[in-house]
């Protein structure tokens, strides 16, 4: 049953655990997207100010907490508790919600927490909810603990970058980033962007011709890594298919390409307008009924709301892309890999290497793309970023690569991965899996920095993050909860062996 908005504060006041609830909450009514953390690290920074604890806050919004021991556990190893402060934004299509002004609407139904058509931020909201519970609370037997608020995960891993190895003296980290309860991660794969940037001449449209908006969307969308290889569909990937096809039954021009989509993010949709005479609209017409129904039956089992829709624009257009360049782009953007790439010979379903074709425009002379390939194997990237150079080679774009991070090696024979094993298992009497994912965490970052540090990733079930059909199970919560407390009380003592 689902639970009304105005009555969701009483409803999440009575969830367990009551301090992580309430401190989600309160997230969720403050703006979080990437490189817009201003509010939200000023909130977690006021937050630590007010129980008294360190707080400290670098110059792009990093904010690290420390809380001293409590009573009899002075002489164990100090802990880091790391999470991010961003969320991805993303709504389902036509829905009108600004994420810079309105707080996200939150929906209780059964065991999930979901939101009213947008991502939910629970990636990585729970994390940073739990820490701030742990700070906060008075009943926990913990160590020192150092609490570690990223920004700009979901972007480009910034804020994790500009950490400094002095910042912290933690011998453990609990990254509190991970969407399954029953496994803990220790490994993760690395990624890079890959940027094309060019520019194409334009030709002049006829003053008789109608601008046509074609619009694919209704996708699922969803965590390019974790996601990949579901096959879900990529709007981007699916329209410039449909401008192909329309091309070999009748004659248009392609005014403009708009899939602007987030690096991270499977696109769950795209736009283009073309331009075309009266004689040919009706033609155009039934073309577009046929495309239509053809991907509603393709997608209809696991993307029931994906479809393609059109409508004839009262504006107009000067110009649009010349015949060779659209044709050339075209053939680009289904030719360029998206999806998964290589498995794992050694990791069953693993993913090793993958390419979410993220972010194409063309308008006005101007054109760009977005490739997020994300690898285990060092050595694959390099082949990767080529493949895409090579598919995108016709339209003589420029090609770069940005926002690169490493993979984080996995070591399982270290006392936190042992101490959270059998803590689990104590608990739920089953041992909990230990995995390599091929989603990006900061952990591979902050291995680098922190090379002596013992690290594990470790949360709640997630579903669908980075997609509007995000939501996170609550007695999942309250299950990564009794792990963490549990595994803080027993931290090993300062100068054991690691």
């Amino acid at each position: 049953m689902q639970t009304p908005q105005s009555d969701i504060t009483q409803a999440l006041s009575q969830l367990s655990p009551s301090s992580v609830w309430q401190h989600f909450y309160a997230l969720s009514q403050i703006p979080r997207g990437s490189l817009k953390e201003q509010q939200v690290s000023a909130f977690v920074n006021d937050f630590g100010k007010r129980l008294g604890l360190s707080v400290f806050t670098d110059d792009i919004g990093n904010v690290i907490i420390k809380k001293p021991a409590t009573k009899g556990m002075q002489d164990r190893k100090t802990v880091a508790l790391q999470s991010h402060l961003d969320m991805v934004q993303q709504k389902m299509g036509g829905l009108k919600f600004n994420f810079d002004e309105q707080p996200i609407d939150l929906i209780l139904e059964g065991d999930w927490l979901r939101a009213n058509d947008t991502t939910l931020g629970a990636d990585n909201g729970i994390g940073v909810a739990m820490s701030m519970a742990v700070l906060s609370a008075k009943d926990i037997a913990h160590p020192a603990i150092e609490a570690v608020f990223t920004v700009d995960e979901e972007r480009g891993m910034t804020g994790a970058e500009a950490l400094k190895p002095e910042y912290l003296q933690a011998e453990i980290m609990l990254n509190l980033d991970m969407e399954s309860d029953h496994e803990l991660t220790i490994g993760c794969a690395g990624g890079v962007d890959v940027l094309l940037d060019g520019s194409y001449t334009t030709v002049k449209l006829g003053i008789e011709q109608q601008l046509i908006e074609l619009k694919i969307d209704g996708g699922l969308g969803g965590h390019s890594g974790l996601d990949i290889h579901l096959n879900r569909m990529n709007g981007i990937k699916v329209l410039a298919g449909v401008i192909d096809q329309l091309g070999q039954c009748l004659p248009f021009e392609l005014v403009a390409f708009n899939g602007q989509g987030v690096a991270n993010v499977i696109p769950a949709k795209a736009r283009a307008t073309i331009a075309i005479s009266a004689q040919h609209q009706a033609k155009l017409e039934h073309a577009l009924t046929q495309l239509n129904d053809e991907l509603v039956g393709q997608y209809r089992a696991l993307e029931p709301r994906a479809k393609l829709t059109y409508k004839a624009l009262a504006d107009k257009a000067d110009e649009a892309l010349n015949e060779q360049f659209a044709a050339a782009l075209i053939g680009a953007i289904k030719a360029v890999p998206h999806g998964v790439s290589t498995m794992s010979p050694d990791v069953e379903g693993l993913v090793e290497t993958s390419n979410n074709v993220a972010c194409v425009v063309a308008k006005d002379g101007q054109f760009n793309a977005v490739c997020f390939t994300r690898t285990c194997v060092p050595s694959d990237e390099p082949k990767m970023v080529e493949r895409i150079g090579n598919s995108f080679a016709p339209t003589h774009a420029t090609l770069q690569t940005a926002n690169g991070y490493p993979g984080w090696e996995p070591n399982a024979d270290n006392q936190i991965t042992q101490l959270m094993r059998e803590t689990y298992a104590d608990i739920f009497a089953v041992e909990p899996g230990i995995i390599a994912i091929h989603a990006g965490l900061e952990c591979g970052i902050l291995s680098n920095t922190y090379p002596d540090m013992q690290i594990i990733s470790y949360g709640p079930n997630i579903e669908n993050a980075h997609s509007p059909k995000e939501r996170v199970q609550i007695s999942s919560v309250q299950k990564v909860w009794q792990v963490l407390v549990n595994v803080l009380s027993n931290i090993p003592h300062t100068g054991a062996h690691s």
